[in-house]
């Protein structure tokens, strides 16, 4: 999803913020991803995208926290379509979370699930916490909040997707820190949640 060239500007206020027709995709490419998610057959639909679709902070007006009612209507049409997966960057941070159905209401039912996965060298080492975890971690629908550098890799299958997220404890020394599993998380067919997955797997 191009998520930077067709996007409404910053709002100027909480007003504008909230603003019915705000868009962060451009009218006609939001109207052919909600399209592709209806009709889409595959088991499994995993997007591609560019800013954090999860609802962190009214301040992250850059993500799509800037864009609530676009937000919305794509959490409104993955609530219809099978599987939808958003795998996301930008952030330089590992995040696993659950997208909510309505995210004022953190009862409502999970429409899919985000990936967020960190930079492979950008801004340095990192660190497992850091000035913006609180802000993440606020939220119950976020599984996963990591700092450091690495990568994510996601299996599927028919019957569940298994995303795995590994870390690296350095990378500016030198390129010998060895690869640590951070989390992994299993998500069933049909049922979008991220559960913590503790045995190894075959």
């Amino acid at each position: 999803l191009d998520s930077r060239q067709f996007r409404d500007g910053e709002p100027d206020d909480t007003d504008e913020q909230y603003a019915e027709d705000r868009t962060i995709l451009g009218t006609e490419q939001e109207a052919w991803i909600e399209q592709r998610l209806i009709d889409s057959p595959a088991t499994w639909n995993l997007m591609a995208n560019g800013v954090v679709l999860a609802a962190i902070s009214e301040d992250r007006t850059d993500m799509w926290d800037g864009y609530p009612a676009a937000r919305q209507r794509l959490l409104d049409v993955m609530s219809v379509s099978r599987n939808p997966v958003m795998l996301t960057g930008d952030i330089h941070r590992h995040v696993a979370a659950e997208l909510k159905a309505d995210f004022a209401d953190p009862g409502s039912e999970n429409v899919g699930v985000e990936l967020i996965c960190t930079s492979v060298a950008s801004d340095g080492d990192g660190a497992p916490t850091d000035s913006y975890t609180d802000d993440w971690t606020q939220h119950e629908y976020v599984k996963l909040y990591d700092g450091r550098r690495g990568y994510v890799h996601v299996r599927l299958t028919p019957e569940e997707m298994v995303s795995s997220f590994y870390i690296v404890e350095w990378v500016e020394a030198d390129d010998s820190a060895p690869r640590e599993l951070r989390a992994r998380f299993r998500t069933p067919a049909d049922d979008p949640r991220l559960s913590p997955v503790t045995e190894e797997l075959r």
